[in-house]
């Protein structure tokens, strides 16, 4: 929605204030980590965490990284950097849907 907005009615957008939008980027962020943290049990599971926290962030880069060096002629830093972006993002699209899997009964 932002998107559109910003494009179809500049003048509407013209005195957003940048500092508030990046307080509630983040304040967005914490609320969604924190329902996903709700949602875990980390009893006995200290190092299964661990994986499970950098493991996908890791594949995520280096898959990135390794496409856009081969198809789109990337440099390979400018790739990385982008790939952990990306990975930024991906926290908030998994946890929701986990967590609507997880009221479903899958991997009980």
């Amino acid at each position: 929605m932002g998107i559109i907005v910003r494009n179809s009615m500049p003048e509407l957008m013209e005195y957003y204030p940048e500092d508030i939008a990046a307080w509630l980027r983040q304040m967005a962020m914490a609320i969604l980590m924190l329902i996903g943290g709700m949602e875990l049990e980390f009893e006995g599971r200290g190092c299964v965490m661990l994986l499970l926290t950098f493991m996908p962030l890791i594949w995520e880069v280096l898959g990135f990284a390794v496409a856009a060096t081969t198809i789109m002629d990337m440099p390979i830093n400018f790739a990385v950097a982008i790939g952990m972006v990306l990975g930024a993002v991906s926290p908030g699209v998994l946890i929701p849907i986990l967590i609507k899997m997880k009221e479903g009964g899958y991997g009980m």
